[in-house]
């Protein structure tokens, strides 16, 4: 079927405004304040989505970030022809800085590791982290051990595009341990951003938190879900597939690069899982990628943008139809509630144990929608559902 003259006009749009490549296979586009284009027709099982900011001065104010372990033992000692594949993710995305795990060749060899990652490149600011010195400078460090020998290492930096300094954090978590190692990674981000003037901020990194670390108190307590953290992020990738395979956990999702509030725009983020898995041709974990606009510091929250289409269930304690799926968190339950102009039921979270856990319409406030916590039923309120658009651009002031 021809495509419509909207979705013609809005693809040449793209091509007229893009900041940025419009990546293979994926042509999504919002912008900040002036037009909202969206060919979802051509999104890919890579989920990206580019925003292109209007303002002039920006063309060069975003970075791109990405959190990747290496699968070092196994891809640069036992296997080593996996290395090429891993180095080449690197090289592809040019990271502007890159938190990578276990660069190392199985207890030992960090060193040679780290000289074969800085041929994609990158400069080695220490703490596995590695930047692109035409994009950032590299400048202060401190560092955190956690839980049995892993660690949390921390660089601020100044992109030289715009004068503006960042702190960047990387992490190894040990396995188990989620509550005890949040709370320490935490309290040391608070710290680094009390000292230097609460900066924008990214936090990337292994979380080993198995096997849906999104569903786990240690992520919900990063991300506000569950009150303490002085210190609050979002996660910049809306996919929540599985970013670590092998064979007793074929899919599980522990790497994140998360984003402090209010202080980042996503610009692109995408998973690349080619070529991931213990008996795959790169690591063991997928390469996480995420583009980032840091914002005006004008103490305005913005509102999240949504790549999915969303619908309530004229009935109560029904699924969801073919197509469509449950929504997971609370944070997507807010997006959701934004998205389809409700207010939040008081925090935006409940338990009622006649229901089961998923964002739900209320029944008797039509206007109030909640993320319900209990693992049953279904009574309270109508299933908030959402998908992926199979075509649409959109047009918006």
């Amino acid at each position: 079927m021809a495509p419509s003259f909207a979705v013609l006009m809005g693809m040449c749009l793209l091509e007229a405004w893009a900041t940025g490549d419009c990546p293979e296979n994926t042509c999504s586009a919002s912008t900040s304040g002036h037009v909202l284009l969206q060919a979802s027709s051509l999104v890919s099982h890579k989920q990206r989505h580019i925003d292109v900011d209007m303002h002039k001065g920006t063309e060069n104010a975003s970075i791109r970030f990405m959190s990747y372990n290496l699968f070092g033992w196994n891809a640069f000692n036992v296997n080593p022809w996996k290395s090429d594949n891993v180095l080449r993710k690197i090289s592809d995305w040019g990271p502007g800085v890159l938190g990578a795990q276990e660069v190392e060749k199985g207890g030992y060899g960090y060193d040679e590791v780290k000289e074969r990652v800085k041929g994609t490149g990158v400069e080695h600011a220490g703490g596995s982290q590695f930047f692109r010195s035409e994009v950032v400078e590299s400048h202060e460090t401190a560092w955190k051990d956690l839980v049995g020998g892993y660690w949390l290492s921390m660089r601020r930096y100044k992109l030289k595009a715009s004068g503006l300094y960042f702190l960047f954090f990387n992490s190894h978590w040990k396995h188990d341990y989620g509550m005890e190692q949040a709370q320490m990674v935490a309290d040391t981000i608070h710290a680094e951003r009390q000292k230097y003037g609460s900066p924008p901020t990214v936090l990337v990194g292994d979380t080993n938190q198995f096997c849906l670390a999104y569903q786990k108190d240690a992520i919900k307590y990063l991300k506000g879900e569950i009150a303490g953290s002085p210190v609050t992020f979002f996660d910049t990738i809306q996919d929540t597939g599985k970013s670590f395979s092998d064979n007793n956990n074929p899919d599980c999702r522990v790497d994140f690069i998360f984003a402090s509030i209010g202080q980042w725009q996503v610009v692109q983020s995408f998973i690349d899982r080619d070529g991931m898995g213990a008996d795959g041709s790169a690591s063991d974990h997928a390469a996480l990628m995420a583009e980032l606009l840091p914002l005006p510091d004008d103490g305005v929250t913005p509102v999240p943008v949504s790549e999915y289409e969303y619908q309530i269930n004229p009935e109560q304690g029904t699924p969801c139809p073919n197509g469509w799926s449950d929504i997971p968190t609370k944070a997507d339950c807010d997006v959701a509630m934004t998205a389809l102009g409700k207010t939040p039921y008081q925090t935006g979270q409940h338990s009622w144990s006649a229901d089961g856990t998923y964002c739900i319409n209320l029944q008797d406030l039509r206007d109030k929608m909640t993320f319900n916590t209990h693992p049953t039923g279904g009574s309270h309120g109508y299933k908030v559902c959402r998908r992926q658009p199979t075509s649409s651009v959109t047009l918006a002031e």
